[in-house]
């Protein structure tokens, strides 16, 4: 991966707002944190995380990609397996579940994932799930106060076309469920 394209992915993975000390950050408090992936496909492949600057950068965990929570604490892992957590200190790893981790809802107490096909809310506390949608989602937006969820759904390639996607917003408990656009020329929310 080139030195431009990692610094882009591991831009897109920082938390922000707050105070930069991950030492024990109060509540309400958030931690910055630049966490990227190490070794691509290699064995040794692992998640790496120090400061926003690129400075402290130390080996978190193994896996293929990182995703840091909104209030900097939680690192979302991809492993083969599943998802695993992390605290940003590199304590307290557990698994989760089967899937992806897609992005975190601004609680940073529930976390999108991809199972199969299906998109769903992972609650962190009791690893309850709600599915979003289980027809096969590619892209998706959160709104800002996380409580909706806007997602593309493949409905068929239309006449003449190339997109064969429409958009539908749920609730982030599933419920709500509205299909925004139609046609097949829609995606990317």
């Amino acid at each position: 991966m080139g030195r431009a394209a990692l610094f882009a992915a591991a831009a897109l993975l920082c938390a922000a707002c707050g105070t930069g000390d991950d030492t024990a950050p109060s509540a309400g408090m958030r931690s910055k944190h630049l966490v990227y992936t190490k070794a691509v496909g290699k064995p040794q492949e692992a998640v790496w995380i120090g400061d926003v600057n690129g400075a402290r950068m130390r080996r978190l965990t193994r896996g293929g990609y990182g995703l840091v929570s909104p209030d900097g604490r939680t690192i979302a892992i991809s492993r083969r397996a599943g998802i695993y957590t992390v605290d940003s200190n590199g304590r307290g790893e557990r698994f989760i579940g089967r899937g992806r981790p897609a992005a975190w809802l601004p609680d940073s107490r529930h976390l999108l994932a991809l199972q199969r096909k299906a998109l769903v809310n992972i609650d962190l506390s009791d690893r309850s799930v709600d599915v979003i949608e289980r027809r096969e989602v590619t892209t998706w937006s959160i709104s800002p106060d996380g409580n909706t969820v806007a997602y593309d759904v493949y409905v068929a390639r239309p006449p003449f076309g190339d997109c064969g996607f429409d958009i539908y917003s749920a609730q982030v408990d599933g419920s709500s469920k509205h299909r925004l656009t139609t046609g097949g020329r829609s995606s990317h929310p």
